[in-house]
């Protein structure tokens, strides 16, 4: 039988990852439409991902009717299911360059001697990055690394954007948020704010966090206020995913984002706006920008000081 493609084994362990974070009960439906809808991708490689994960044992499938969550208090982690190569290159390649390992400009050539992966496999990580607005594409085979918050006159003016733009989606006529949507997502503050905090990885509290902040935007039914936000959460995740985080912010960030939240459920979309608008100023003066430019006059993203390790 064939090894699993890259994409598929990277879906497998996000529809994991889901299950964990919607707190899924044994025995829930796991729509395909809505996980194409959630992970951007066609059927295709949805089915093929839920088939290695009935394969595994990590969820169920019954014919006619699709797949569930497994039948056990206990539901799965990535058991099983190693981390794709392409992962592990895209991380590889995320912290040597936020740790100063990787120039702006590079090669295929140079990458390759660097990684020793195959060029497929380089491509479509670097393909991956190019999506995500990390990369840009030089003639011939050169990349270069996009200057995407990698200095904090950058940070500076991508919280400008958001306080100029996030706060009036509220405002939007015939704002409305999706109760169900809103309802996992309070779950999931709540339980950081119940204790998880020193269990969470950065990637799944930097995706809560995302998850927030889209939601808002959705809820103006505006697609352009949709888009602008994934993209800011875009350019941010590349180096939120390599951050530890500081567990007195990410509780006061848990608090402020259910003060919107509360707002929202009381219908004062005013002061909901507000909340929203103090919570950016607020997080926009912790800056992980403090260091000198290196000698190339490049600002390259460090972790800030307040990001601690969660545990001790």
């Amino acid at each position: 039988m064939s090894r699993p493609s890259n994409l598929h084994t990277q879906l497998a362990n996000q529809v994991l990852e889901y299950i964990q974070l919607m707190e899924l009960e044994g025995g829930a439906h796991l729509p395909e439409p809505d996980l194409c809808e959630r992970f951007n991708v066609s059927r295709t490689p949805i089915r093929a991902a839920l088939r290695l994960l009935s394969k595994q044992g990590l969820v169920r499938h019954i014919p006619k009717r699709g797949y569930f969550t497994r039948q056990t208090e206990e539901q799965p982690t990535d058991a099983g299911l190693p981390r794709s190569a392409e992962d592990t290159l895209y991380l590889e390649i995320a912290e040597d360059r936020i740790n100063r390992r990787l120039p702006a400009r590079n090669s295929e050539a140079d990458l390759l001697r660097k990684y020793s992966v195959s060029r497929g496999e380089l491509v479509r990580v670097l393909q991956r990055l190019l999506r995500e607005g990390l990369v840009e594409k030089l003639p011939g085979r050169g990349w270069m690394f996009s200057p995407v918050l990698h200095s904090k006159k950058m940070h500076d003016e991508s919280y400008r954007f958001r306080l100029a733009i996030e706060p009036l989606a509220l405002q939007e006529p015939g704002f409305a948020l999706d109760a169900e949507k809103a309802l996992a997502c309070e779950l999931k503050h709540q339980r950081i704010l119940d204790g998880e905090v020193q269990q969470i990885s950065p990637i799944e509290l930097f995706e809560i966090n995302a998850e927030f902040h889209e939601l808002i935007a959705a809820g103006a039914h505006n697609r352009f206020f949709v888009q602008a936000i994934q993209q800011q959460n875009r350019l941010r995740r590349f180096v939120n995913y390599h951050w530890t985080y500081g567990p007195e912010r990410v509780m006061e960030t848990c608090r402020e984002h259910m003060a919107v939240f509360r707002a929202v459920r009381e219908g004062d979309l005013d002061w909901a706006a507000s909340l929203l608008r103090r919570h950016l100023d607020i997080s926009s003066k912790v800056s992980p920008y403090s260091e000198p430019p290196n000698a190339e006059g490049e600002i390259v993203q460090g972790a800030p000081e307040y990001m601690i390790k969660l545990t001790h």
